[in-house]
């Protein structure tokens, strides 16, 4: 991994970035055909962008049609590709989850709260940070040791959890949460891994509750920021933030999904705002595809 006091620059939409994405099925046709790796990834990135052009084109038409606002429209057109990337597989949702969890982990037990999660993501495709991902979180929370964590995103509550069985007793995470059918099943996870005592889930948008976090919750400075919610919000979201006057030199913005459904905008925010350093870790999405590209980006604020 590289240090923090440089910034890491990622080509995620070169033609190398996308050569990794098609590399495995390369390397799958040249043992079954005996064609070259280069011409194999040029058939199948042809097929690939023809097949992408024509579902996002049936999308926007059923856009215009519907009359879908923005944020509605992205959501359904995540879901859209998160099934098709799944062959078809409807994604878990959180409620079913915490039913798992509760019937496969001990209560109280954080670690095997999260092992659990983990287990059933294996069969079940989710959207959370899972393993590989959570180690970078826990890197960082050792080595920060924050008092005040908001999450944007709650989910079912997996980032949550892993975050703060690493936090020290008195401190404190606050998960927004925009989808209340989510909030409630996060409480009942956050609740059944023994750590309500240290995080809140609190249901609305996050544009509705940052403003309030220093009035209504008493928050006067953020040490973590971890944001995994809608993806074209994470920039508008991250501003707001800046705006309250709560993130301090320092504060660590943690952000998933960079690569994977996406964050470009965040990423070309962060990455050339003199207020950040930034440092991308490539990582994989295997709840999904083992081989699919993605990465975190971690951002300390230079105040």
């Amino acid at each position: 991994m590289a240090s923090d006091d440089s910034s890491v620059k990622v080509t995620p939409y070169t033609v190398d970035g996308l050569m990794e994405r098609f590399y495995w099925f390369s390397e799958i046709v040249e043992s079954r055909t005996g064609l070259s790796v280069s011409f194999t990834t040029l058939i199948w990135a042809v097929f690939i962008s023809s097949l992408l052009t024509a579902f996002v084109s049936y999308l926007i038409l059923r856009l215009t049609r519907s009359g879908l606002d923005g944020v509605a429209f992205t959501s359904k057109f995540t879901k859209a590709l998160r099934n098709l990337l799944t062959s078809g597989s409807e994604m878990a949702t959180p409620r079913d989850v915490v039913c798992y969890v509760k019937a496969h982990a001990e209560e109280n037990n954080p670690d095997m709260v999260l092992k659990a999660s983990d287990l059933y993501s294996e069969s079940n495709p989710l959207m959370h940070l899972g393993e590989s991902k959570g180690k970078i979180v826990d890197k960082l929370v050792v080595e920060r040791n924050p008092k005040v964590v908001i999450e944007l995103g709650a989910y079912f509550g997996y980032s949550a959890v892993r975050t703060a069985r690493l936090m020290k007793k008195g401190s404190r995470l606050i998960s927004i949460e925009f989808n209340p059918s989510s909030a409630d099943a996060s409480r009942d996870f956050v609740k059944f891994a023994g750590l309500s005592d240290r995080v809140e889930i609190v249901t609305g948008s996050a544009a509705e509750r940052i403003p309030l976090l220093r009035d209504q919750f008493g928050i006067t400075e953020i040490d973590l920021v971890l944001i995994d919610h809608h993806k074209e919000l994470y920039t508008s979201d991250l501003k707001l933030l800046e705006k309250t006057g709560l993130m301090k030199n320092g504060t660590v913005v943690l952000a998933d999904n960079i690569l994977f459904p996406g964050a470009p905008d965040y990423a070309k925010y962060v990455r050339k705002s003199h207020k950040y350093k930034s440092i991308t870790y490539p990582s994989r999405v295997p709840e999904i595809r083992p081989r699919m590209v993605d990465s975190v980006e971690k951002s300390i604020y230079q105040g």
